[in-house]
């Protein structure tokens, strides 16, 4: 009997990926899947790669068919991952979709692996997967390979390993940690402002761990140095080719573009990320002068130093107006995504009725899953383990800090809405535990201001959308 029940024991474990059954990974994933295939192959299927995408895509073919690239205008990391595709499938259109909705799907494989360690609750596990698998923003743009889907995927791996190596103690956790922020470096640059947030994390952590006798000092500074010598061995190459075709030590000849875009005399107060979303032939003549003067799309070395200097001196001489944008970026890097319903305007001529309808479930998707995690953070907060979140909390700190810096747009969070998912899903769970929740989230008054603020930076970025040029 006790070798029978053993047995049983023993299929049933085998049938759990991550402490969860094999069904519900096979739902998940199917209907992931299933959406995202009929959205872009059906309901979209007239719409070709679009912009900042298109670009990606073209890069990758290039690399693809052994094309002299230049030196990388454009980050590599996602022109290398479309490129490997290209070379066994092809290089259409629909093989680029295809792929960027692999990479869509693997994000939320991954998120709910994360939430495993983060959360003490097997609904909210489930649940994190749930809302990835059918939010719209996500869906919209599963076709469409811009580099924001596979920097996700990277910065929830990057988190995984990071969990997993502070269980095990084992280097090559940390190592491949590493290199995989590394290659998230080389798909957007600007998450390379995720390593010093860690650095802090790992600094609290490590101290907590010092007071409690569990690691020692040693071991931890060997974990750091794994982590930094292998990201700094993935980018290196990167970086060797652009100084080779004279455009300096860079991942991309557009860092300091952007930096000085969000940062100029003519970068507006609110909405910064102006500049850099319209053809210079948009703007009034003043402002075309000036962005023509610097060359925007192909700088040169010496422009874009130039870019780096004045925008460093404006900063210095207009401390209150940077203040000013930095405090509104912060809101706008926090506001709706709505670039999926506008390229598919653009791209298929919707209506102004079509597209408020396809905005406005974008955005009440974003509020909705925003208020869940303020209620996953503050009532839900019995659900999460506090070593964890304050890891995930502090790449969400890292990751948000390079569009503090320059310019800053609602699409340009979607590489932690998995994580934001994931207290999206603790506050889900803790709504449904509860017979009549309505009274104590009128008590909570953390999540009563929170929620309030929140509502505001969407009310606040919705007109600015309305009134975008």
């Amino acid at each position: 009997m006790r070798r029978r029940d053993g047995g049983t024991q023993l299929r049933a474990e085998s049938d759990r990926i991550g402490g969860l059954g094999r069904g519900f990974w096979l739902r998940l994933i199917g209907v992931a899947f299933a959406v995202r295939v009929v959205v872009v192959f059906g309901v979209l299927h007239a719409m070709p790669v679009v912009s900042d995408a298109s670009a990606y895509t073209e890069q990758a073919r290039r690399l693809a068919r052994h094309w002299s690239t230049g030196a990388y205008y454009w980050p590599p990391g996602q022109s290398y991952a479309l490129a490997g595709v290209f070379v066994v499938f092809g290089d259409c259109d629909n093989v680029a979709k295809a792929a960027n909705i692999g990479i869509d799907v693997t994000a939320i494989v991954l998120a709910v692996l994360v939430a495993r360690r983060l959360l003490v609750d097997e609904r909210a596990v489930r649940l994190t997967g749930w809302i990835l698998a059918v939010f719209p923003s996500l869906v919209l743009m599963s076709g469409q390979p811009y580099s924001l889907s596979l920097t996700m995927v990277c910065l929830l791996a990057v988190t995984l390993l990071l969990l997993r190596g502070c269980e095990t103690g084992r280097l090559a956790e940390f190592a491949a940690a590493g290199g995989i922020l590394g290659f998230a470096i080389l798909t957007r640059p600007s998450t390379i402002t995720v390593i010093p947030a860690l650095a802090i994390v790992a600094g609290v952590l490590a101290w907590r761990s010092l007071e409690d006798g569990h690691r020692s000092q040693a071991a931890g500074f060997k974990s750091a140095a794994a982590f930094c010598a292998v990201a700094t061995a993935v980018v290196s190459p990167v970086v060797v080719h652009n100084q080779r075709h004279g455009q300096g030590l860079t991942v991309s000849t557009a860092n300091e573009q952007n930096f000085w875009l969000g940062n100029n005399p003519y970068t507006p107060a609110y909405k910064t990320w102006e500049l850099g979303s319209h053809p210079v032939s948009d703007f009034a003549p003043p402002v075309r002068e000036y962005l023509r003067g610097y060359n925007p799309g192909s700088p040169s070395l010496a422009q874009r130093h130039a870019m780096l200097h004045d925008a460093l001196a404006f900063i210095a001489h207009h401390p209150a107006i940077t203040a000013l944008r930095t405090v509104d970026r912060f809101q706008a890097f926090w506001g709706f995504d709505f670039s999926p319903s506008d390229d598919i305007k653009s791209a298929l001529g919707l209506n102004r009725i079509e597209q408020f309808l396809l905005t406005a479930l974008e955005a009440g998707a974003w509020v909705a899953v925003g208020l869940l995690a303020l209620l996953g953070l503050t009532s839900g907060r019995g659900l999460i383990r506090r070593a964890p979140a304050l890891l995930v909390l502090g790449m969400v700190a890292g990751y948000q800090l390079a569009y503090l810096l320059g310019y800053a747009a609602g699409r340009w969070h979607e590489p932690v809405t998995g994580f934001v998912a994931v207290f999206a899903a603790s506050g889900a769970s803790w709504l449904l535990a509860e017979r009549d929740p309505v009274p104590r989230l009128l008590l909570n008054q953390a999540f009563l201001a929170l929620a309030v603020l929140f509502l505001a930076v969407q009310a606040i970025y919705a007109y600015a959308v309305a009134t975008a040029l």
